[in-house]
């Protein structure tokens, strides 16, 4: 049976890393950098002079209660996760407002995708490798949060929905199955994203020879929740998807949309675009584990294109965390830089 936890070419990281940073340094740029992202996201809530903008505050409910009363088109009335756990809280202390709630939430789950991502990308990278990645992955997700004006639950969904992926591919790597089943279930009940880990469960099952038992079970722990989902909750359009999108993500569909079609994919260039090629150099050369979660890249594309809003970074994130170690390896040969136990591979 082949074991995919330690692919070829990567070290014992407690035999050819630096000593570990201490969590409480960790903790604390972490944190720092998660309060620094969720208070630039704030920044539209108080126009110059500090006067407080209640539109924003207004569009942030308008969504939060579409999807508590049901009263939102599919496919946002079906994800259910973070608007109701904003909701309840905002309800178990009614002096937070639903926005501060927000606030709160996105910085926790920032300072915890950091967390995750530096030990999965620690298995692969140096010390310091690991930070740069995760500081590369922070001035991304400043950028995503950019397009909504103001806070948004949009945007803590999509940020959770990074969390989920990081921790199921994380647990993957480690042979945790009920970790990964877990991170599936919840992750369902955030949005479809997390679809995508499917595939990756199959094709690391099947070179590693364990069978489809795992991809069955995580298979079903992702359809449950989405069917169920579906037949509890009915949108007011009766649609589960819409292709609104595609004609603002593919130029020539419609003469009206050229510019704005031009301007979206410029954007998805200069997001993922350098990252997709360097990860694409000498591709074969790369840790397997990492090749496996690459190979889903041209199928996250293609969905994204067809049912997304490509101009939308932040539905790129899931991607971009799995391209960076990929990239990071690829830019320290192109530099020349040494492997080993000082070097800094990022």
């Amino acid at each position: 049976m082949k074991d995919l936890s330690r692919s070829e070419g990567i070290t014992d990281i407690k035999n050819a890393r630096p000593a570990a940073l201490p969590k409480i340094v960790l903790l604390t740029l972490f944190s720092t950098f998660a309060l620094l992202l969720t208070i630039a996201d704030r920044a539209p809530l108080h126009v110059q002079g500090g006067t407080y903008n209640p539109q924003i505050e207004h569009e942030f409910n308008f969504y939060l209660n579409g999807v508590i009363h049901q009263t939102l088109p599919g496919p946002y009335v079906y994800r259910v996760l973070m608007p109701w756990i904003t909701h309840s809280l905002n309800e178990l202390v009614p002096f937070v407002s639903a926005v501060n709630v927000d606030f709160i939430l996105k910085s926790l789950l920032i300072i915890a995708i950091q967390w995750v991502l530096f030990r999965f990308y620690a298995s692969f990278l140096t010390v310091y490798g690991s930070l740069c990645g995760v500081f590369l992955f922070d001035f991304l997700l400043g950028f995503a949060l950019s397009y909504i004006q103001g806070p948004s639950t949009i945007e803590t969904m999509d940020i959770f929905n990074v969390l989920i992926f990081v921790i199921a591919i994380f647990s993957l790597r480690q042979n945790k199955s009920f970790a990964l089943y877990l991170s599936l279930v919840i992750g369902a009940l955030n949005r479809e994203t997390v679809w995508f880990i499917a595939p990756v469960v199959l094709i690391h099952d099947v070179i590693a020879r364990k069978g489809y038992l795992r991809f069955i079970v995580a298979f079903f722990c992702i359809a449950t929740p989405f069917i169920v989902l579906h037949l509890l909750i009915h949108s007011v359009d009766g649609s589960w998807f819409n292709l609104y999108g595609l004609p603002l993500n593919v130029p020539f569909l419609s003469s009206n949309l050229l510019m704005r079609v031009l301007v979206s994919n410029f954007h998805v260039m200069i997001f993922v675009g350098p990252l997709i090629a360097l990860s694409a150099y000498r591709f074969k050369e790369q840790p397997l584990f990492l090749k496996i979660i690459a190979s889903i890249t041209p199928l996250f594309i293609v969905i994204h294109y067809v049912f997304g809003t490509v101009i939308e970074s932040r539905l790129w994130l899931p991607l971009v965390v799995f391209l960076i170690p990929l990239a990071s390896m690829n830019l320290s040969k192109l530099l020349g830089l040494e492997s080993g136990e000082n070097s800094v591979k990022f």
